[in-house]
């Protein structure tokens, strides 16, 4: 599932927001993977939230304290 942060009841960063977007998945944080390209609303807002993330990006690495999973492309199969 996909949750659009647009459609959400409240905006990133603040944990509101991810906390809305676990209750539309019916998961606890732990268990929400948040895969964005953002490092503050998207990296920083899922971490400070309790959620796994992945910060997407095909340039340098950003090297952030907390932060173990980086991906480069996303494609359909």
């Amino acid at each position: 599932m996909v949750c659009v942060s647009e459609e959400l009841s409240a905006p990133k960063p603040p944990p509101l927001a991810f906390a809305a977007a676990c209750a539309a998945l019916g998961l606890p944080a732990d268990q929400v993977l948040m895969v964005g390209d953002n490092p503050k609303t998207d990296i920083d807002g899922a971490l400070a939230a309790g959620l796994h993330a992945a910060y997407i990006s095909r340039d340098a690495v950003v090297e952030r304290p907390g932060w173990g999973n980086r991906v480069r492309q996303l494609s359909r199969t």
